[in-house]
């Protein structure tokens, strides 16, 4: 049975089941983590969704861009490296075939092949915001933190606002990252408060087991969402 999530304005993204999907699922591209529902919660609720063009970095199965195009987004591009593309765009298929037009907005999801720190597509450089959702884990375990930071450096410098999160795992490293990327760009934390960490309580997981009882020892990780865009010059000369 596919993983089949449902939003509040009737529409449901569909997933398909581990099974199906042979050795990608055994991919980190496979997991919906929690944040990717604390973000989309956070993007619906601040109406950023809404006939925007929006690209979705490193989008994994599809799970955050196909619901983007479900919430209102007019356009999303979706990216994935070559070995997790195909588990992207079976997972978009898989939702422009479901019947009837309740599935009509996943046409509005085109899939590319990006390795970070490659040149940019044009269709990256027309969307208004980039999302990239806990990428930063898998930068530092590969050691290609330069490359992650080259693609947001870009997508910024093409005018795009970056909707950056992650959940906090190897806290030191991610904050050196984030400390060392400020010389770069201008990063502002969104205030944790503003974000409904329960959005992933009662989520079912894309290999079909729900987390409807929580683990009583088990704390979830923070999460942390910072608004990335291009530094102005001024902003550059006035920083300490």
């Amino acid at each position: 049975m596919d993983f089949v999530h449902q939003f509040p304005n009737g529409r449901s993204v569909a997933l398909l089941n581990p099974s199906e999907a042979g050795g990608l699922s055994r991919t980190t591209g496979w997991t919906t983590w929690d944040s990717a529902h604390i973000l989309l919660d956070y993007l619906s609720r601040n109406e950023v969704l809404q006939d925007a063009a929006v690209a979705d970095i490193s989008t994994g199965n599809g799970f955050v861009a196909l619901s983007c195009a479900a919430l209102g987004a007019s356009r999303v591009i979706a990216t994935e490296v070559s070995r997790c593309v195909e588990l992207t765009k079976q997972n978009v298929a898989l939702n422009l075939e479901r019947a009837g037009a309740e599935a009509s907005w996943a046409q509005n999801v085109q899939v590319l092949e990006l390795q970070w720190g490659d040149q940019l597509a044009p269709e990256l450089r027309e969307c208004s915001t980039a999302l990239i959702c806990d990428a930063l884990f898998i930068a530092i375990r590969d050691g290609i933190e330069a490359e992650l930071l080259d693609t947001i450096t870009q997508l910024c410098q093409a005018g795009l606002k970056v909707l950056f999160i992650y959940e906090e795992r190897v806290v030191t490293q991610e904050r050196d990252f984030i400390d060392g990327a400020k010389a770069q760009l201008l990063w502002e934390e969104i205030p944790p408060e503003s974000l409904d960490l329960n959005a992933a309580l009662g989520k079912d997981d894309s290999d079909g087991e729900a987390d409807v009882v929580p683990d009583l020892f088990y704390e979830p990780p923070a999460v942390r969402l910072w608004s990335v865009v291009e530094r102005r010059d001024s902003e550059t000369t006035q920083r300490p």
